[in-house]
């Protein structure tokens, strides 16, 4: 739980976003191929078979999820009065004596969005959403204008299987990449009792903490709709931020050249599968929408990034395509990159199609950055296995442009 004016000082790290090149972003191997841009079709190989039908098993809420989940869902469309119960130093100030109130006001099948009231602020959102096997909680952070502030959607993802009464949510990628000192934070619901449910959050560095419970006995009238929310779902943006917009002009600013590149960090998963590949991008086509990379790797012409502009974002989507120029059956994957990112870097986390057609890495997440004016890396990190590759592109020396990808040689 964070208090906006609290996070005056936190808002300066995004400018610490870079900080997360030392992840040295994952990718998905192929046995002895080479991956196909970082997700080739799963069990190809019996050790990804044996991933793959591990996974598998564990697919779907656990039953402790689905009892949490009921729980909530059975408190859709009240609102109740809540109160501090338990705070460390770093948070008395800011929440004494504050009047506090939390309204169950939407529940979809697979989305429940809890406004959470500070005295007059309306800021404050929990959204927890159902994923393929575990639920995440995402702070949704608004503007009185609806707009989203730099500080939103941090979170997690619940560790399986939680209790029917409890669920923590430990920070995530995108948490520590927007709030890098705290990505060791985690949140919790806590039904202590049928009449008592606790929120908080644990900063854990630091042994800072707060504990909000909120009486389910007596229920109130719902405030007024969170800012943003209005008039029902958030608006979305129809601009890239200063950021994006940045970081997609720094794009277009090579359209047309070649560069070639080389894996420079992989875990001993790729090492010797993509370690001595030939690598070379080609910036084919950009327009004031689109921008066109094929990802050359020997001689497989195979692989495409695609990058759009969406709904205030920008989307990357893998485009892989047979020698014949049908698509493959692993494509399309990739995800939208969370808002603002900075003018060198955006990374990727993996939407719901990619969860789809790859259950097991529905964790990844990819990465362009700029390390520099000559320099370009491309990565993708899994962290539920620790699987990862990064390459660099050397932007100093432009090469000859390799042929057209498959499927886009005519």
């Amino acid at each position: 739980m964070t208090m906006n004016h609290q996070w005056s000082a936190a808002r300066g790290a995004l400018a610490s976003i870079t900080a997360l090149g030392f992840l040295s972003l994952a990718a998905c191997g192929n046995g002895g191929n080479p991956p196909a841009g970082g997700a080739p079709e799963p069990g190809t190989t019996d050790r990804e078979r044996t991933e793959a039908r591990a996974y598998t098993a564990t697919a779907g809420l656990p039953p402790e999820q689905e009892a949490f989940w009921e729980r909530l869902q059975a408190h859709c469309g009240k609102a109740y009065a809540g109160r501090v119960v338990d705070v460390t130093y770093f948070y008395e100030d800011a929440l004494a004596d504050r009047e506090m109130a939390m309204w169950v006001m939407r529940c979809d099948e697979d989305r429940i969005h809890i406004p959470f009231y500070v005295d007059d602020n309306r800021s404050r959102n929990w959204i927890i959403t159902r994923q393929h096997d575990t639920l995440r909680l995402k702070h949704d952070h608004r503007y009185p204008d609806g707009t989203e502030e730099a500080i939103s959607q941090y979170g997690g993802d619940a560790p399986r299987p939680g209790l029917p009464t409890r669920q923590i949510f430990p920070s995530d990628a995108h948490t520590g990449a927007i709030l890098p000192d705290r990505r060791d934070n985690f949140w919790f619901f806590d039904f202590v009792d049928d009449d008592t449910l606790q929120y908080g959050v644990h900063w854990r560095r630091f042994g800072h903490s707060v504990r909000v419970e909120f009486d389910l006995s007596a229920e109130i009238e719902p405030p007024p709709k969170p800012w943003g929310y209005e008039t029902g779902e958030a608006a979305v943006p129809d601009e890239l931020s200063d950021e994006a917009q940045a970081f997609w002009d720094r794009m277009v600013s090579h359209c047309g050249n070649a560069y070639r590149g080389s894996v420079d960090d992989a875990t001993h998963y790729y090492r010797d599968t993509v370690a001595a590949s030939e690598m070379v991008i080609h910036f084919l086509e950009c327009t004031d929408e689109r921008i066109h990379i094929p990802f050359h790797v020997d001689d497989d012409r195979s692989r495409n990034w695609i990058l759009t502009k969406v709904d205030g974002t920008i989307r990357l989507k893998h485009d892989h395509r047979n020698p014949d120029g049908t698509e493959e059956d692993i494509s399309q994957y990739g995800g939208d990159a969370p808002r603002p990112g900075v003018e060198t870097r955006q990374y990727f986390p993996a939407d719901a199609h990619t969860a789809e057609i790859l259950p097991e890495r529905a964790d990844n997440f990819w990465f362009f950055d700029f390390i520099d004016d000559d320099t370009l890396q491309y990565g993708v990190h899994w962290p539920k296995a620790g699987h990862s590759v990064r390459a660099s592109f050397d932007l100093s020396a432009p090469v000859e442009t390799p042929p057209l990808p498959w499927g886009y040689d005519d």
